[in-house]
């Protein structure tokens, strides 16, 4: 047997022996691994209460009047209950004013969104956006 492999038999043998008797101490764990943030589907109340005072704000802005700011509130109350993160699943509908194909998460630019389009659907009435949904239960 040669050198080489006598040498190489002993130092394995010599290695097994230490395995054997030192004891490894237990791996540790160096960092934590997170779960992610689940997303929001919903509102809560107060973004809720935040969006209506945001509607308001903007429609006075706007020059909308006592009257027309109460429908805008009740339309956009039935079609969403103002909440930002509202989903349509029968269509492509989202948001505050359930604009389809709506793409934005901000609540800003979806009231802004939604009096532009009742402004050039219903030339500027939310009441008579109102009125067709009653009729047809879309606007």
């Amino acid at each position: 047997m040669s050198n080489w492999v006598r040498s190489g038999l002993i130092l394995t043998g010599v290695l097994m022996i230490l395995w054997i008797l030192v004891p490894v101490p237990p791996v540790q764990i160096t960092h934590i691994v997170q779960t992610p943030k689940p997303v929001q589907t919903k509102a809560t109340m107060d973004e809720k209460r935040e969006n209506k005072a945001l509607t308001v704000s903007y429609a006075r802005a706007l020059g909308y009047d006592k009257r027309e700011i109460k429908c805008l509130i009740t339309l956009w109350t039935r079609e969403s209950r103002l909440d930002h993160l509202a989903d349509n699943p029968r269509s492509t509908a989202f948001g505050i004013a359930q604009l389809l194909r709506e793409r934005s998460r901000k609540s800003e630019l979806q009231i802004l969104h939604g009096i532009r389009y009742i402004e050039h659907r219903y030339g500027g009435s939310a009441c008579s956006a109102l009125t067709h949904s009653n009729r047809r239960g879309w606007y």
